[in-house]
């Protein structure tokens, strides 16, 4: 491989000059050996084609997988990623301190990787649904040394290194077993050659420095916030009264809206689920708001007296309770699957948490099964209500192994209209 140390890109070898910038390419050997991927991917047991370098366009973005495998469990999709390596990491963070392998001074923030493939990966699987249902899984490939030992998360499993791959890609076919015959594989590998373009100059997966800082300009903002609590501080102690919250004693009934707010003085905003719900939300006690509130970190979470819910927070972190919410239930939901109390729920998913798609081996659900259904409906109204989105657009849609519809659940299926 040729890299260019003025864009940060890689080039195959027969690459003299960088085609971005005209700078001459220097050398550079590949951190990821590529020919001991295809090695351990040609050894699978099992019936497979293996499509390289293809890239996907959805939603005016292009996807690059470097290797797409049609095999009889299921498509089994590769990002390789060399551009850094991991200083730390956990799923309770959105972004991760990583470090570029060019360059160990050059220090930045990423967003969890695992999280922007399941973006790419709800991309493939989105361009798929148009001509036939098909399981997928996704991964990223990193070098053996890329500091793996210091991310602590659920979804090692798709972060893989060329010494763990075979084990885990073993394992996940011996899980899911025979999915495809003959006839199905070929038909999905015609389609995704058709949907995916060859890339004849594959260039390296480079990550989004606009999530994160450098090392300097996080120093300087805790500086800066430092000054800016400190003045706050002197001029609340000054203030008459500092410590008594200007909360809104009571909310206005609004039935053309879906959600209302309504700012105070302070830095808190409230948030209202109609009284139309009141049915979803009457199961749940005071002690179950009350720790929804503080799991989530809300300044409160109740049910009004018109049988309403309100939702109180401070406006400035209301982008980090969101990402948060999403995150506490992706891994509820992760977890009940991976337990296996979902009996014939085979995944979950969504890409904005009020339109859910969930896949199952038979109708004939358990109470479980029902409950989870239950909570995507009633997470989707908190949600959608604080992020200030239209409560007609949650749905809970049902499908088939196959992609057939099954069912459709909306909130207003728990409403009695007795």
């Amino acid at each position: 491989m040729r890299y260019c140390e003025k864009c940060g890109r890689t080039y195959p070898d027969d690459y003299r000059i960088c085609p971005r910038c005209g700078v001459d390419l220097s050398e550079r050997p590949a951190l990821v050996d590529r020919q001991g991927v295809l090695r351990i991917l040609q050894s699978l047991p099992g019936n497979k084609t293996i499509l390289q370098d293809r890239m996907l366009r959805y939603d005016e973005r292009e996807i690059h997988f470097d290797y797409l495998v049609v095999h009889e469990a299921g498509i089994f999709a590769f990002q390789i990623c060399e551009t850094y390596r991991f200083l730390e990491g956990n799923d309770k963070l959105r972004y991760w301190t990583v470090q570029e392998y060019s360059d160990d001074k050059k220090v930045f923030r990423l967003e969890r990787p695992v999280s922007l493939l399941e973006k790419d990966h709800h991309a493939l699987d989105s361009v798929l649904r148009q001509y036939t249902f098909a399981k997928t899984f996704v991964y990223l490939i990193y070098p053996d040394n890329c500091g793996l030992e210091k991310v602590v998360s659920h979804h090692l499993d798709q972060m893989l290194t060329l010494s763990r791959m075979n084990d885990i890609l073993t394992s996940t076919i011996d899980h899911y077993g025979n999915a495809y015959n003959s006839a199905d594989s070929e038909k999905i590998s015609r389609i995704l050659y058709s949907v995916t373009e060859q890339q004849s100059n594959p260039s390296q997966h480079q990550p989004d420095y606009s999530g994160g800082r450098s090392r300097m300009t996080r120093v300087l903002a805790v500086l800066t916030l430092t000054v800016v609590i400190v003045v706050a501080v002197i001029f609340i102690t000054r203030t008459p009264d500092s410590g008594v919250l200007n909360m809104p004693k009571r909310f206005p009934e609004n039935t053309l809206q879906n959600y209302s707010s309504e700012k105070t003085e302070t830095p808190f905003v409230s948030y209202r689920i109609p009284t139309k719900y009141w049915q979803i939300f009457n199961p749940f006690s005071e002690n179950n708001f009350n720790e929804i509130a503080t799991l989530l970190g809300f300044q409160n979470l109740k049910r009004n007296t018109d049988g309403s819910v309100s939702c109180t927070l401070d406006e400035t972190k209301k982008a980090g309770i969101l990402s948060s919410m999403c995150h506490v239930f992706d891994d509820r939901v992760e977890r009940f699957i991976s337990e296996e109390q979902l009996p014939h729920v085979t995944s979950v998913r969504t890409d904005n948490h009020s339109r859910y798609t969930v896949f199952t081996t038979s109708l004939d659900f358990t109470q479980r099964e029902y409950d989870l259904v239950f909570e995507l409906i009633s997470f989707g109204l908190l949600y959608s209500t604080l992020n200030e989105t239209p409560l007609d657009d949650i749905e809970v849609r049902i499908l088939g192994q196959t992609g057939e519809a099954l069912r459709s659940i909306r909130p207003d299926d728990y409403i009695s209209r007795g």
